[in-house]
């Protein structure tokens, strides 16, 4: 049986890191996983961590099953740095739950926009690698389009022709801030067109958002995902915490939801798709320590 499994290409960032680490050279930079780095290359535990990590040993009194929509106070918590202060939830119209990882929440946010009806995905290239690992193994049609221009700017026009060409069950696949890999985001103005086009189109959003405040600042970086979700009644967001908090070994993501209204978040949830297990030594619960 397992004879006929055909093997994997080797993943290229592992290879990249590889390459790093045998590299003598002391002017080396790392430019595989793209995360917080000192001056000196570092990537140093915040001391928010630190003083999370100690609160949780000191407190911590089960190891128990989370249940599928794992730590519910940390989701809770993050929704005004993603959504913003004023108005957290939207009007009560976001839900969101924990996923095994950046990818999980992706993946999980295309088999469930699947399910609702979409049959083509639109996506800039390149792209995270994950991306077209994730869509293949879910066997969805996906067209891509140039992300950026030679002269290092965001193609914009690429991206507002196949939305202006897109059908009613379309989705489009957008990097909320700090695009990987190539760095290069679209301006305040452009998610503005941005938003406006997806809007008249009807085209649904999926918006991956693994960045937030790397790039210009929390706020600054929020920018495009709440312009999106301002213009159109529904969309999906993947949103990685890894990143942010430097904190890779742990990974720490969530699937959030937004609908134009509060329709039943049960007849829509995606929780059978998932399923976590007991929790480890890392708890998510540490990062309610630190956006709580």
């Amino acid at each position: 049986m397992l004879e006929r499994l055909t093997a994997q290409p080797a993943d290229a960032l592992l290879a990249l890191i590889k390459l790093y680490a045998d590299d003598p050279s002391p002017d080396k930079i790392d430019l595989g996983v793209g995360v917080y780095r000192t001056g000196q290359g570092d990537t140093p535990v915040f001391q928010a961590i630190k003083r999370a990590e100690k609160k949780l040993v000191d407190t911590q009194d089960t190891k128990a099953y989370l249940g599928p929509e794992g730590d519910m106070g940390f989701v809770h918590a993050l929704k005004p740095y993603i959504f913003g202060e004023k108005d957290p939830t939207l009007g009560g119209r976001v839900q969101g739950m924990q996923t095994p990882g950046g990818t999980g929440a992706v993946r999980l946010a295309v088999a469930l926009a699947q399910r609702a009806g979409v049959d083509r995905l639109f996506i800039g290239t390149p792209s995270w690698p994950n991306h077209g690992q994730i869509l293949g193994d879910i066997a969805l049609e996906t067209v891509g389009f140039p992300h950026a221009n030679a002269d290092g700017t965001a193609n914009v026009a690429a991206l507002l022709d196949v939305i202006n060409n897109a059908g009613p069950s379309d989705a489009v696949l957008l990097h909320g801030a700090c695009h990987n890999p190539t760095g290069v985001d679209y301006t305040n103005a452009e998610w503005d067109a941005i938003a406006d086009a997806i809007a008249a189109k009807g085209v649904f959003p999926i918006i991956d958002s693994a960045y937030q405040g790397l790039g210009n600042g929390m706020e600054e970086d929020a920018y495009g995902l709440r312009r999106v979700l301002s213009a159109v009644p529904e969309a999906f967001v993947a949103y990685s915490c890894d990143k942010t908090l430097a904190f890779i070994v742990t990974v720490w993501a969530h699937f959030m939801q937004w609908r134009a209204s509060q329709k039943a978040w049960t007849r829509y949830s995606p929780t059978p798709m998932l399923w976590r297990g007991p929790v480890g030594p890392c708890r998510p619960i540490m990062a309610g320590q630190l956006y709580g």
